[in-house]
């Protein structure tokens, strides 16, 4: 499994910080293939990445209800204004 880091740093001339790396998985994934890749990349295993700019990093079928809270602060700005 290095092999994918290796390469990318590589060609962008970057290096991944392996002690900030963390993977997510699937609720499908087991628990044994979730500890497999994770080792395999050095990365801690983590459910929820937060949030970045106040939305979540996660908004897979939920995305309305999660955009909900921008539309309420758009019209509060806006009333303001």
């Amino acid at each position: 499994m290095w092999h994918v880091p290796r390469f990318y740093c590589k060609a962008s001339r970057q290096e991944v910080n392996f002690q900030k790396s963390s993977a997510i998985f699937s609720s499908n994934t087991t628990d044994a293939i979730r500890k497999k890749v994770a080792d395999g990349l050095q990365a801690k295993v983590i459910t929820n990445l937060g949030s970045y700019l106040g939305i979540s990093s996660l908004l897979g079928k939920i995305k309305c209800k999660a955009m909900e809270f921008l539309k309420e602060r758009f019209k509060g700005k806006l009333q303001v204004w």
